[in-house]
């Protein structure tokens, strides 16, 4: 139960995250960044509470089709952490001050199902065990004094679909909504007033791991 619990709470985190156009500060499609402009507050709910001493920067994302390239500048020091997550919440990849330096670089991001070669400028590859994870960035930050500096830094994080690297790339800004999702009503709240026939034993089609 626990298992299908994790699963089913990423799925309805991932629907509720991703219900919106454009990147913004809180919510992107899938396979774009939001990114965090300040501390987060008590009142952000569409995920467990994140900490208070960096600025977040979160992608769902959809490896179906292709991997994705996830690209992070030089932080001169600066402490710089991604943590790659698939959908049981298992953790398959950390890039950055711990693992990789600060030094910033290109790291390849795939799917189960892909068996391709990786471009000469990735640095490393990351395997998910299902087709949707997310991608959870933390730049250090002390407070309102360096939100500037740290929001230079966002804005410089990528993700790159494998077939439109080394091409200019804009992300799409008028994506299509599910009109199903519920916007209004965090994701642990969701699955708190599920009944036993709505609880589901798998994942959605539209939103399935594979």
């Amino acid at each position: 139960m626990l298992t299908r619990f994790r699963i089913v709470m990423m799925d309805v985190s991932n629907g509720v995250m991703t219900a919106v156009p454009k990147s913004g500060d809180s919510r992107a499609p899938i396979n774009q960044f939001w990114r965090m402009r300040k501390h987060v507050t008590p009142d952000y709910t569409d995920i467990v509470r994140v900490s208070s001493n960096s600025l977040w920067s979160v992608v769902v994302i959809d490896l179906d089709k292709e991997p994705l390239v996830v690209s992070h500048p030089d932080t001169n020091g600066r402490f710089i952490i991604i943590q790659l997550m698939n959908m049981w919440t298992d953790h398959f990849g950390s890039i950055g001050s711990r693992a990789t330096g600060t030094g910033g670089g290109n790291f390849l991001v795939a799917g189960p199902k892909w068996n391709g070669a990786p471009p000469p400028d990735v640095k490393d590859i990351y395997r998910s065990a299902t087709r949707y994870g997310w991608i959870l960035v933390q730049i250090a930050s002390k407070g309102p004094e360096d939100y500037a500096v740290v929001n230079v830094l966002q804005d410089q994080l990528k993700i790159t679909p494998l077939s439109a690297w080394g091409k200019p790339y804009t992300p799409p800004d008028n994506v299509p909504v599910d009109p199903t999702v519920d916007t209004e009503t965090d994701p642990f709240n969701q699955l708190r007033l599920m009944d036993a026939e709505t609880f589901p034993y798998t994942i959605p089609p539209l939103r399935r791991v594979d």
